[in-house]
């Protein structure tokens, strides 16, 4: 993207910088949301090979149903395992938001 515009003539800088911060939480925000959208497609699809996987491979072995019992337990497992790094990856940038914003408090408390 690049640099935010020069603030307008006239107005006051602090009002232009908290515009810029709102702007970016909320380019945050949907990141975070675009994110977390796509969990439900991805359990989806990782059933679905699963699912394929495991009956072409119970017709070809003539296992009937075990492969398919154990390649969409894989792709649960799979799925589940994304899940919980895209959440441990949430959490991270929470503590360092949630950091940067003590370091902001702790600025401002010495003009107070």
């Amino acid at each position: 993207m690049g640099e935010p515009p020069e603030a307008p003539p006239g107005t006051d800088l602090s009002e232009a910088e908290r515009k810029r911060q709102d702007r970016d939480e909320r380019i945050a925000m949907y990141r975070t949301g675009m994110s977390f959208s796509y969990i439900g497609i991805e359990f989806g699809l990782a059933l679905l090979l699963g699912w394929f996987i495991g009956s072409r491979l119970d017709a070809w072995l003539g296992t009937d149903p075990w492969m398919l019992i154990l390649w969409i337990g894989f792709g649960f497992a799979a799925a589940v395992r994304d899940l919980v790094r895209l959440v441990r990856k949430a959490q991270r940038e929470m503590e360092e938001g949630e950091d940067e914003a003590h370091v902001l408090l702790d600025e401002h408390k010495e003009e107070w």
